[in-house]
């Protein structure tokens, strides 16, 4: 390592032994008396007798005077006094010393022979620091203990060296580095030879300048401060004798220079990313879970991944925050896809009146004019937008947009448009990538309250002239149309995974004899297990629609807060910290996000920011953030209150527990000026986390969970916000105590599992009847 000289008595008092030593022909040995060895020892009357057990071997010159009383104070470098404690003395010896061998019971005996003579030679008065760091070198050195004496003058050094650069005295540390420089022998290192290869490849020759460039645009560092570590990086390279390096290496030299000189912040901003050879390795030979069965595709998106999610948790959020995510606190969904959007609801007008344009306003395609160029369009924009979400992506009222393409179909091509839809879709899902966005189809029976007044786009981009509510009778033959295909299933009847369909139901679906056109096919396709939900819509005067864009999702661990908490009231408190520290990690995301939107349409985002799709461009005011929640029954589990108590004293809990959440996030809402949408977060894999860490960090209540659900092999946390199992055959009762949680959150659904008759299409019907008009959930969905 580099050592920056320094005239230090320590250096002179150790070369001054070793000269005696050598002058009687012994060299001087680690653990031996520097003095003569045939030197008499003075005598214990003249050196204070009684005092300390190393008054006979330190021959060190006291005044003959009494005994002083015993050190009481020690005075900083600022002036402040602070008790005098032997102890620290001690931990600081061997932390110098740096050696296994250098035990505590010895270091707590040097450090009394400290305190003896500081006594001695200050005569009761308050050491100051730098006389106590004297007095331990002096100590070691006339002990015997050079090695430790030598490492303790090191580490004294490199703490002067660092409280020089934090108050900013760089010339001082640099006039230290350029005598050292200067008397470097001559016709040493051969600079000229050194060759250094960055990333691309490209090899060029040595260039400290470079590195401190680089240092200052990275990190931040002042130019001074800078030129000193990349000074010290050329001097290590030279001790080494390196002659071929990469950046790379340069990089942990400068990282390893900034930690020494506690600038850790400085390096945190100018360490490289990246993933350990040995995972590489493993994800390239499919040896992990993830890359097994994988391709070389499946590879590059794994390394890709791990590299955003780093990045991520280093650059994107606080160290609260991904501390927070990583011990399970909350969760952050995707850190993997942190420069996309969480989920986003779309609509055909972008494609029926502008067409297809590529990244960047590249005109691809006209306006469609028929019914097959409408849904080409609209499966190119699908594969386009893609990309720019993580979760999922929602084509709002699209039976109700396409209808006026599709008024003057008969049945069979109906149908037969349909069919289309549902393969293309399903085909796009099996070919895409496994970070792509869910797809989801919203179906509308009736005109959305928001789109009363909205204008019919036709073939050719053109405005028809008619609100798009005219179009209801073709955009309802769609609906069923689709519902029947999905219904039918794929190759030997097997459900289709994708699309799921979203069907809204409100008040007319169920008065209206007609209704059952959609609820007929609903009903048939929910009793076979096909991916289909149902929204529930009770505000027929709402003028804004759920969904738009969603940057991102926190979802917050319900269970851990009830351990920590381990009361109702005290949850209530975890709840509004909880919710803080997760605003915080949406305006983190927020400020991220503006970034990327900042070069318009030539950014990542593009497609989104760019004004060619005949709207406004795409702001972060614009977006949303999720605040939700998972695990309410086990966290009702975990509460004394409730623990115990029967279905509606845990509903109605649970539902003070979701009131207490909506009031966090609109508070948090009001302080940050973004909506903070409460929802349910009803992803097993989320849930199964929160299981997994809480297992390790709080074994005990985990425990008490286990026993009360004894079916459990393992720990398992209910997603989302479900307070009972959903295999009950008469589900409306619990629908009734879930939907008091539902009535406080943005969006939600319910889970019903159909077995035996409940498959029955009547019964389906039933039910989605009964809990439209008898609770307040949201929606359900069916397994």
């Amino acid at each position: 390592m580099f050592v920056l000289p320094r005239a230090h008595s320590l250096h002179f008092a150790v070369a001054a032994m070793g000269a005696e030593r050598v002058r009687a022909g012994r060299p001087p040995e680690h653990g031996m008396h520097p003095r003569d060895e045939h030197q008499e020892e003075p005598p214990l009357s003249g050196l204070h007798a009684g005092e300390g057990i190393f008054d006979s071997q330190m021959a060190l010159p006291f005044p003959a005077e009494a005994a002083p009383q015993p050190l009481e104070k020690v005075v900083k470098r600022d002036g402040r006094e602070e008790p005098f404690d032997r102890r620290k003395i001690a931990e600081g010896i061997v932390r110098a010393a740096g050696s296994p061998d250098f035990s505590r019971d010895l270091a707590d005996s040097l450090a009394n022979a400290v305190a003896l003579y500081l006594q001695k030679t200050l005569g009761g008065r308050p050491p100051t620091v730098d006389q106590v760091h004297d007095a331990v070198e002096r100590v070691l050195i006339h002990m015997g203990h050079i090695p430790a004496a030598l490492a303790h003058a090191r580490h004294r050094e490199r703490r002067a060296r660092v409280r020089k650069l934090r108050e900013g005295d760089f010339r001082a540390v640099m006039s230290e580095l350029r005598e050292a420089r200067d008397g470097a022998p001559e016709g040493g290192f051969d600079w000229a030879a050194v060759r250094v290869r960055n990333s691309q490849g490209v090899t060029g020759a040595w260039d400290r300048d470079r590195i401190a460039v680089a240092l200052v645009r990275e990190s931040g560092l002042a130019r001074e401060l800078a030129d000193l570590v990349a000074a010290e990086v050329e001097a290590q390279i030279a001790q080494a004798g390196i002659q071929t390096m990469t950046t790379s290496l340069l990089r942990e030299l400068a990282g390893a220079k900034l930690v020494e000189h506690g600038l850790r912040g400085a390096r945190d901003r100018q360490r490289r990313l990246g993933v350990p050879v040995y995972d590489t390795a493993r994800i390239l030979r499919g040896q992990t879970a993830e890359s097994m069965h994988g391709n070389p595709e499946t590879t590059g998106r794994l390394l890709a991944d791990a590299l955003k999610r780093e990045y991520a948790l280093a650059e994107v959020f606080s160290p609260e925050v991904a501390e927070a995510h990583l011990s399970g606190d909350l969760h952050l969904s995707p850190l993997a896809r942190v420069d996309r959007l969480f989920a986003g609801a779309h609509d055909l007008a972008g494609a029926a009146r502008h067409g297809v344009r590529l990244h960047g306003g590249l005109p691809f395609a006209p306006p469609p004019e028929t019914p097959d160029t409408l849904l080409a369009q609209w499966l190119k924009w699908h594969s386009l937008l893609g990309p720019l979400f993580s979760a999922r992506m929602t084509w709002d009222g699209a039976n109700l947009l396409a209808a006026p393409f599709l008024e003057n179909l008969s049945n069979a091509d109906m149908a037969q448009f349909a069919r289309m839809t549902v393969y293309e879709f399903a085909y796009h899902a099996l070919t895409r990538g496994a970070d792509a966005p869910q797809t989801r189809l919203r179906l509308c029976w009736s005109t959305p309250p928001a789109w009363k007044d909205r204008e019919a786009v036709g073939p050719g981009g053109k405005l028809t002239g008619e609100p798009v509510g005219k179009y209801l009778p073709a955009a309802r033959r769609l609906a069923a149309a689709l519902l029947t295909v999905l219904a039918e299933g794929g190759r030997d009847a097997l459900p289709f995974a994708e699309p799921v369909v979203e069907v809204v139901l409100d008040e007319t679906v169920f008065a209206d004899e007609r209704g059952m056109e959609l609820l007929g096919p609903l009903a048939a396709l929910a009793g076979t297990g096909g991916a289909v939900r149902a929204l529930f819509d009770r505000n027929p005067n709402a003028d804004a629609r759920p969904g738009g864009l969603r940057a991102q999702r926190v979802t917050l661990n319900l269970p851990r807060a009830a351990f920590a908490a381990g009361s109702f009231g005290g949850l209530c408190a975890g709840l509004d910290r909880l919710v803080k520290l997760a605003a915080q990690a949406h305006v983190e995301k927020r400020r991220f996000t503006e970034e990327l939107l900042v070069a318009g349409d030539r950014g990542p985002l593009g497609l989104l920011a760019g004004e060619w799709l005949g709207g406004d461009a795409l702001r972060a005011e614009d977006l949303a953030f999720e605040v939700a929640v998972t695990g309410l029954r086990e966290c009702l589990d975990a509460l004394p209150e409730t623990a115990h108590a029967d279905a509606e004293t845990r509903a109605a809990h649970a539902a003070r527990i979701m009131d207490r959440l909506a009031h966090a996030c609109r508070d948090q809402a009001r302080r940050h000026g973004f909506p903070l949408p409460p929802a349910s977060d009803t992803d097993t894999e989320t849930a199964a986390r929160f299981a997994r860490l809480d297992s390790g960090a709080h074994p005990g209540p985990v425990a008490a969970l286990l026993e009360m659900r004894p079916e459990l092999e393992g720990a398992e946390y209910t997603p989302g916000t479900a307070l009972e199992p959903d295999t009950d055959t008469a589900p409306l009762p619990r629908l009734r105590r879930e939907g008091a949680a539902h009535a406080l959150m943005d969006t939600a659904t319910a889970a019903v599992t159909l077995t035996g008759a409940a498959r029955n299409p009547e019964e389906i019907v039933a039910l989605l009847r009964n809990t439209f008009r008898e609770t307040a959930c949201l929606g359900l969905r069916f397994k």
